[in-house]
């Protein structure tokens, strides 16, 4: 197993079934074009339009903006809207929590790892201002905190943000936070056991044995995803054999929706040439990451095996040194056999992916910003989101993160 396939079961939506509903804002290939999202959001503000309305157009538009490539734009047209309506939390929390988290989810894309953490935390404040701090959307908030704080490696802060959800949301009978928050703490320690199996593996078990062993019939799924980790463990990078038995062992029957069971992680070897010896920090002219996002589609087949992957579209600066490890990763992915409606080959998906490193703002006698390791943001761009707890990622649930080193 490795880091990719783990950190992707991250982003999964927290806001639980046991919660009331509440608003995302899916970040897909729209209808209206990007002039059209614009016109709207500067008609809303010469109006004065209501708070709500106003994050509603922002969001649409930014959208537009994120999917363009316009990154930079797409967080300031959010925080422009932020400076507006920020004061209105108590009236309208979810949606003005809404809006600084899809201002973190920009910001993550541009190695803003500040602006990133203090969205999340805005976020939660708004929630508080207008709802009991003991409401789901309040807890699914704090699992987002997590989620950063696991992203920047923060790894105590992040799995004792987790584990306090979970208690909090069994004591409350909310069962699919509880859940989300015992999946997280699973997928997190059997990661760190990948990197130091004596050292973690102990832990890595007991926690997929947490949530392998309850017997809430509401934890079902969560229990289903428990096993789906045990299997993925068996799968050997350099046995091809050892995938297809996985899939065999966790398969049942076909599923709706596309199910990832495998994926080989993405190999970025090839910034090693900027690394100097015995460097632990990336070299990467800072200049370099502006820009660089690609839009890959690849088709699911019947069968869970991935082909026709596809360069849809990319930026105009675009590198093209990383792009085929990561479409060499996906092309080895294998999701669980998936219904294929008749007269079509398989199940078309497409995702985002960032070129990205973290900003450094504290390096000693300097005030010259620089980067840190290169990563990988994704943001699936598929308009159908797949069920809990398969990965969706959208404005309003953690991206994944793959450092590269």
């Amino acid at each position: 197993m490795n880091a990719f396939v783990l950190l992707a079961a991250l982003s999964a939506p927290t806001v639980a079934q046991d919660a009331p509903p509440q608003e995302t804002k899916t970040v897909v290939v729209t209808a209206k074009s990007l002039k059209s999202t614009e016109t709207a959001l500067n008609a809303c503000i010469s109006r004065k339009c209501p708070p709500k309305e106003e994050i509603d157009a922002a969001l649409a538009h930014a959208e537009n903006l994120f999917v363009e490539g316009e990154y930079k734009t797409a967080r300031r047209t959010l925080l422009n809207t932020i400076g507006r309506v920020d004061k209105y939390a108590a009236q309208y929390p979810t949606e003005v929590a809404d809006i600084w988290r899809a201002q973190a989810r920009i910001a993550s894309h541009l190695g803003e790892a500040d602006p990133m953490r203090i969205g999340q935390f805005e976020a939660i404040e708004a929630l508080k201002a207008g709802l009991d701090r003991g409401d789901a959307r309040v807890l699914a908030q704090r699992l987002e905190i997590a989620d950063v704080f696991a992203k920047q490696g923060r790894i105590d802060a992040a799995r004792d943000g987790y584990m306090k959800v979970a208690r909090e949301a069994e004591k409350l009978d909310l069962p699919r936070l509880q859940g989300t928050a015992l999946l997280r703490v699973a997928i997190l320690d059997n990661t760190l056991a990948e990197v130091d199996p004596a050292l973690f593996g102990p832990r890595s078990r007991a926690s997929i044995n947490r949530l392998a062993d309850t017997t809430d019939p509401r934890l079902a799924a969560y229990r289903e995803a428990a096993r789906l980790l045990k299997v993925r463990n068996t799968v050997k990078s350099d046995d091809p054999a050892s995938i297809d038995r996985a899939v065999a062992d966790y398969t049942t029957q076909p599923t709706a929706r596309p199910l990832l069971v495998y994926a080989p992680p993405i190999d970025l070897k090839v910034f090693d040439q900027f690394r100097p010896t015995g460097a632990t920090t990336e070299n990467r002219p800072m200049q370099n990451y502006d820009g660089q996002w690609i839009d890959v589609t690849f088709l699911i087949g019947a069968d869970g095996k991935v082909r026709d992957v596809e360069l849809a579209r990319e930026s105009p600066k675009l590198d093209n040194g990383w792009v085929k490890p990561v479409t060499d990763a996906i092309a080895g992915r294998r999701y669980a056999p998936v219904k294929v409606p008749d007269g079509i080959d398989g199940i078309r998906r497409v995702e985002r992916f960032t070129l990205t490193s973290f900003f450094n703002d504290r390096v000693t006698g300097s005030r010259m910003r620089s980067r840190t390791a290169p990563r990988i943001e994704t943001l699936d761009l598929t308009a159908d989101a797949a069920p809990t707890p398969q990965p969706a990622k959208d404005f309003s649930s953690a991206p994944t993160s793959v450092p590269a080193d």
